[in-house]
This record gives C-alpha cells, structure tokens and sequence, in this order.
C-alpha cells in the first residue's frame, strides 16, 4: 500500500498555509507584504519589515478508530515577525496579523476540497511580544490555528 507524502494531509494542509500566505501582498490589497520564511533562523536574518514562517505543532488523535480511520486534530502555528520602521509598531504587528488572519479565514471553505477533507477549527490564542522577549524595535507573535480530519492506514 502505497504511502506518498503528496497525499498526506497534514503536509498538504502546511504547503496550503504556505501557499495562502505568500499571497499575502499589497497588489492583492492587504496592508503588508511579508517575506515568508522557511524557519525563524531565515526570518531574523531577514532585511523585509515583515517576516512570517508556518510550523506544524501537535497533532492528536481519538484512542478509538473509525473504521480503520483516526479522528484528528493538527495545529499549525504561524510565525510573524515585525520590525519597527518610521510607523508604529503596534499597529504593524496588528496589521500582519490582521492580514495573516484575513487571508486563512477567506479560504476556509477551500480545505477540504483541496487538503483530503481537512477543515479548519479554528484561531487559537495569538501571544504577541513587543519589548518582552523581543529586542528593541521588534515585535513577534505566534497565531496557532486548528485543522480536524480523518487519517487512515496511508495516512
């Protein structure tokens, strides 16, 4: 039984956030253009204002199989990272995460059709650090978001 990579859901679900958030541009009229980056390493030695990376967190599944399938529950986290320009720095980080927001919300419905009948569940809590953690004239946040779908034997 074959087992590709290119069927697997929570990969197809990650190249679909990947995909979604590069289109991400002020020609697509969003209010920021972010750079999207393969991990954190690319994104802080970055020179855009704007730098996002996606990375899959946990992913559960139900103890009990439906028909030789499993009901599961993946979390992806998107990374955004913003650097202070001649604007403010809150209302940057507002605006990427407004648009990171915008674009995943307005192609909900295409989940399933496109990612094995994956759909999302939903935003879950977004931290947001300004001056915290983050050095001077940096913002960062993490916006995790849920998928629910059914895996089998392939996966």
């Amino acid at each position: 039984m074959p087992n590709k990579i290119a069927t697997n859901t929570r990969n197809m679900l990650y190249l679909k956030l990947v995909a979604l958030l590069k289109t991400i541009t002020q020609a697509n009229g969003y209010n920021t253009q972010p750079r999207i980056c393969d991990d954190q390493e690319e994104a802080d030695s970055a020179q855009e204002q704007h730098t996002v990376w996606v990375k899959v967190a946990d992913e559960a599944m139900d103890d009990s199989t439906l028909g030789g399938h499993w009901h599961c529950v993946c979390d992806f986290v998107v990374f955004g990272l913003v650097r202070q320009d001649e604007s403010d720095l809150t209302t940057d980080t507002n605006a990427l995460l407004q648009d990171i927001r915008t674009v995943i919300t307005a192609y909900r419905a295409s989940f399933p059709t496109t990612c094995n009948g994956a759909s999302m569940a939903g935003f879950d809590t977004c931290e947001t650090d300004q001056g915290a953690l983050a050095s001077a004239g940096k913002s960062f946040f993490v916006q995790p978001v849920a998928f629910e779908y059914v895996a089998g034997p392939t996966w």
